[in-house]
């Protein structure tokens, strides 16, 4: 996620890479793409993710400043 390489990431998530699994300092693919500013891979992260029991509680984590400086209104639409 901190390169932000959209191909590697593409290639994790079809070989079965769950973007919800958090580590045990409760991070995510999701938190770290929202921190480090990838609107792309937090994009991808989500719509993988959807049905996703755990997508919600990630979603809370990451602040509404952080969706609001991406320009996402892909919160207000899950």
């Amino acid at each position: 996620t901190v390169s932000g390489s959209r191909d590697c990431v593409q290639a994790l998530l079809e070989a079965g890479a769950d973007p919800c699994r958090v580590t045990e300092d409760g991070d995510s693919c999701i938190g770290q793409a929202a921190q480090n500013g990838h609107q792309e891979l937090l994009q991808l992260y989500v719509e993988k993710s959807k049905g996703s029991p755990q997508l919600k509680g990630q979603l809370d984590r990451v602040s509404r400043c952080t969706w609001s400086c991406l320009g996402s209104t892909e919160m207000g639409r899950l």
